[in-house]
């Protein structure tokens, strides 16, 4: 099963070319971000109590990237709110978003290759291997928004991110 932000990831990436799709590239690390705590939150690791973020279970997760932000919010000396947890993430969780691809690529998801820029820069690009998640998640969204199906917490918390 895949967590929300490699969800929110498959859905930002175009498939053909394996890149983060224009007009999402600039909210993308942000997004990312908040699909981290919104996953945390799901997986009752935080809580949201008068406007702050609390821990309320530190044990660790089967997730590199959760243990990291989830031991990031935990040696926090304070309680803060949402806005500043997730430009903390962003700022402070590194390479956040190649995380998340690597994950994929791991799962067999991404296939990375390994391309030249004006022959001398090397860039990687993530097209997509097995297009089964995606569709899956795009047919949900689908059903949700079209056909008026119930949506888990989790469902309407990806349709969030999206927009």
């Amino acid at each position: 099963m895949l967590t929300l932000p490699e969800e929110l990831m498959l859905l930002a990436l175009r498939d053909d070319k394996g890149s983060v799709i224009f007009s999402a590239s600039t909210a993308l690390p942000y997004g990312l971000a908040g699909a981290v705590l919104l996953e945390l939150f799901f997986r009752r690791k935080i809580t949201h109590k008068n406007k702050k973020i609390q821990v309320v279970d530190q044990s660790q997760i089967d997730d590199p990237l959760l243990n990291e932000t989830l031991n990031l919010m935990k040696n926090s000396s304070k309680d803060c709110d949402p806005k500043y947890w997730i430009q903390k993430i962003n700022n402070k969780v590194k390479k956040l978003k190649q995380k998340v691809i690597d994950n994929l690529v791991e799962q067999q998801i991404l296939n990375r290759e390994g391309h030249k820029i004006l022959w001398f820069f090397n860039i990687d690009r993530y097209p997509t291997l097995d297009v089964v998640p995606e569709m899956e998640i795009r047919n949900k969204i689908r059903n949700i928004v079209l056909n008026t199906h119930d949506a888990t917490e989790k469902e309407i918390a990806l349709l969030s991110l999206m927009k």
